[in-house]
């Protein structure tokens, strides 16, 4: 969708079913990350989406571990985003993909 690949329609159609299918399973922490791949997923839609990804991200780690020894981990999902966000802040120009025309408006 992004690299406009494929339409917007088919793509909201398999996000919608990344989120329903977290309601056909039971664990917790895969419900957690099949809510954070719809969330990302669903950015190029609209950014409000984007903060979706790290609630639903942290959520399945505190599920992973426990409220009590999350916090190692957590904190360490934090840097990892950060660190995302500056090498992208800084290399956008190196990226080779491909962008879909509204992607560049």
């Amino acid at each position: 969708w992004a690299s406009g690949k494929i339409k917007m329609r088919l793509a909201q159609r398999k996000i919608l079913d990344c989120h329903a299918f977290a309601k056909e399973i039971e664990d917790k922490e895969d419900i957690a990350i099949c809510h954070s791949i719809g969330q990302a997923c669903a950015v190029v839609h609209t950014a409000g989406h984007a903060i979706g990804y790290p609630i639903y991200d942290l959520t399945a780690i505190i599920y992973k571990y426990g409220i009590e020894h999350c916090k190692s981990a957590v904190e360490q999902r934090k840097l990892e985003y950060i660190e995302k966000v500056i090498y992208w802040n800084e290399h956008l120009c190196d990226y080779q993909g491909t962008w879909a025309d509204f992607m560049l408006k």
